[in-house]
């Protein structure tokens, strides 16, 4: 895919959602669509690698937590972290958390246009970037792997 065809996913994953559009559930076909089958998919794939509810994980890109609901309820208290550039997908993850009756778990969510998981001050025992690549201009690609 060129540059040029990847531009419309671009503009379309930084738009920024209003609140009634999250009440609404449209950030969930802002992601991409597919909740209910790819969210469940990148969990299975994550446990079928070895993830355990002792292990911590940092979500790269977690966006509306797609995948990110099934993570915080399944490790333990803390363990999840998820970052993303987009204020309003991680608003709408949170509504999904809530939604979900899972918020107790405390998943560790940040706001950060160059996804610095440092900031998080943990060592992770396992990463997810699920469809970040295609979303981000290359030179935030760079970033993210420096």
């Amino acid at each position: 895919m060129t540059s040029a065809e990847r531009q419309p996913y671009i503009d379309r994953y930084s738009r920024e959602l209003s609140d009634e559009e999250i009440a609404a559930g449209a950030h969930r076909e802002l992601v991409g669509g597919l909740w209910d089958e790819i969210g469940p998919l990148q969990f299975y794939f994550l446990r079928s690698e070895g993830l355990r509810p002792e292990h911590t994980l940092v979500d790269v890109g977690c966006g509306a937590l797609r995948g990110g609901v099934h993570f915080v309820a399944y490790l333990d208290e803390g363990n999840y972290c998820g970052i993303d550039r987009n204020r309003s997908l991680v608003a709408a993850g949170r509504l999904e958390l809530d939604r979900a009756g899972i918020t107790r778990r405390r998943p560790r969510l940040l706001v950060n246009d160059r996804f610095e998981v440092s900031l998080f001050g943990t060592a992770f025992d396992y990463a997810l970037a699920i469809s970040l690549f295609t979303h981000l201009p290359a030179g935030d690609i760079a970033e993210c792997l420096c």
